[in-house]
Order: C-alpha cells, then sequence, then structure tokens
C-alpha cells in the first residue's frame, strides 16, 4: 500500500512542471483542465501546491478571456488547429471547481472571488461581442423593413418550438444582474434536432451557417416579418430553408441545435422592432 502511494506521489511530481499536465511519458503533455481539476483534491492533500496552483488557475484566467470560455488545455496551444476549439463540460468545470477545492485545503477566500471576476467579465465580453454582431448583421440587410416604409403581416405570433414550452432563461438581467438576455431559451427533454418553426409569416433576410465554436449565435435565422418586425433564431444545428425565402406562420424552418456560445440544446428566440431587442412573450402570449 504505501509504494502504491508513493507510485501516486511520484506521478504527480512528475506531471506538475510548470502546468499539471496529463501524463509526463507521452507526447500529450499538456495541461489538460479536465485532469487538473480531477486530481486537484488529491493534489492538495499529497503535498502543499497552493502557488502552484494558483499560478495555473492566472494562466487560466487569461485563456479565458481571451476565448470567452475555459479551454480543455492551458496554456491553449490548439488554437486555430480546430481540434477541442469549443466550450466542454468536465473540462471548462475546472474554473470553478479548482478555486473551490484550494479554499476548502487552505482557506483563502481571495482566490474564489479572483475566479468569480473572471468568469463575470468573460460572460459580459462575450454577450457584448454577440450584440455587436448581431448590431453589425440587421445593419447590413438590404431593404430590412422599418414601421415606416412597410406594414407588419399581423396576427399574433406562433410560439416557436412546438411541444416545448420550458423557459430556462427568461428576457432580461440574469447572473446576479451581469448579462441581459436579449431574448427566451426555449428547451426541454430530448430537444435537440426538434423542429423550429416560423413565428409568423414573413421573408428569411439572414440564413448565417458558419460560427465559432463558443461565441456568438452560431447557426441562426432573422425572418423579417414588415413594419419593423423581425424574429430571430439563435444556435441551431441545421437551417432548413434559404436566405430571400418566403415562409409562412408555422412553417419548419430550422433545428434545434447548440451551436455558437450555448451551454446546452434550446432555442434563443428573439423578437426585435427596427433591430433593437424587445421581450418577446407579450407578442406569443397564449401560445405557449
Amino acid at each position: 500500500v504505501n509504494r502504491l502511494f508513493l507510485n501516486a506521489l511520484w506521478g504527480q511530481r512528475s506531471n506538475f512542471v510548470d502546468t499539471p499536465t496529463d501524463c509526463p511519458q507521452r507526447d500529450e503533455r499538456m495541461g489538460w483542465t479536465g485532469d487538473a481539476q480531477v486530481f486537484c483534491p488529491t493534489a492538495v492533500m499529497n503535498t502543499d501546491c497552493d502557488a502552484f496552483y494558483r499560478k495555473y488557475l492566472y494562466d487560466l484566467a487569461v485563456e479565458q478571456k481571451r476565448e470567452g470560455y475555459v479551454p480543455v488545455v492551458v496554456p491553449f496551444i490548439l488554437r486555430g488547429t480546430g481540434l477541442w476549439e469549443m466550450p466542454t463540460t468536465g473540462w471548462g468545470d475546472a474554473a470553478t471547481l479548482m478555486p473551490w477545492y484550494l479554499y476548502l485545503y487552505y482557506g483563502d477566500h481571495a482566490l474564489l472571488e479572483a475566479q468569480y471576476e473572471s468568469d463575470v467579465a468573460a460572460s459580459q465580453q462575450k454577450a457584448a461581442e454577440m450584440e455587436e454582431e448581431i448590431s453589425a448583421v440587421y445593419a447590413a440587410i438590404e431593404n430590412l423593413s422599418t414601421s415606416e416604409n412597410s406594414e407588419y403581416v399581423g396576427g399574433e405570433m406562433r410560439w416557436p418550438l412546438p411541444n416545448y414550452s420550458t423557459i430556462s432563461s427568461g428576457y432580461g438581467w440574469r447572473f446576479n444582474g451581469t448579462d441581459f438576455h436579449t431574448g427566451i431559451d426555449i428547451t426541454g427533454s430530448g430537444v435537440y434536432g426538434s423542429t423550429i418553426v416560423a413565428a409568423n409569416s414573413g421573408t428569411v433576410v439572414k440564413a448565417n451557417t458558419t460560427y465559432t465554436p463558443g461565441r456568438g449565435y452560431g447557426i441562426y435565422l432573422i425572418i423579417d416579418h414588415g413594419g419593423g418586425m423581425s424574429t430571430l433564431y439563435g444556435h441551431c444545428s441545421a437551417l432548413l430553408v434559404s436566405e430571400g425565402e418566403t415562409v409562412s406562420r408555422g412553417q419548419a424552418i430550422a433545428q434545434v441545435g447548440s451551436t455558437g456560445w450555448s451551454t446546452g440544446p434550446h432555442l434563443h428566440f428573439e423578437v426585435r422592432v427596427n433591430g433593437e431587442h424587445t421581450n418577446p412573450l407579450p407578442y406569443l402570449q397564449g401560445n405557449s
């Protein structure tokens, strides 16, 4: 038993050179965040590695600010390779679990506070990027209707995700007032791949299929309903209509996904008036 413990201890020493690596004997000598957070309670029990982990969490915060999410390896040497360039459960949990373990063993609140501020800053940055992105998209759309040059098609909007009514995140301020959510998120068990329908008749003025994992609306649609009224359908897995196509109320237009800045499958639905977001629920009353 003593030899087994010593083997584990020497394995830790081999892996703890500047960053907590996955394993010292292979080419995979990178600071995998998932492995780091899983082994952290054992590591701090074996040795005093407060300073070591503080340095690693500082590096993690730098990469989190740069990427907008916690990468799977820190330093993030996979940037630009197309490998693992997305937020991932387990690996991303390192930003929360490791400061908590260090607090439990060393009793220092400062690290918890610093990591919280890092998480808030990353979320605010990504939210600002999303709003800048969509504002630029609306500004670039040619022949987008306004309340001055056309009339709204009329009628109450239809619920855009049939058979699913759970709103996981509503319109307005969230995350203790650190982020303003510009739409509603609709989800439910088995929602991935479910059919999204047009809330009302109109013209598809934007059909976006290119995106950076972990950023923005991902794959999304914008439908112009006239009179400056438009709807946006974000984080889709696939689009079923094309830009310039005319759609009718209730027509299948996309499928639910988790692309862009998304933590799980859902439909992000927005209503915009002259390009400005507004609470979608008053337009959907009685249709959930």
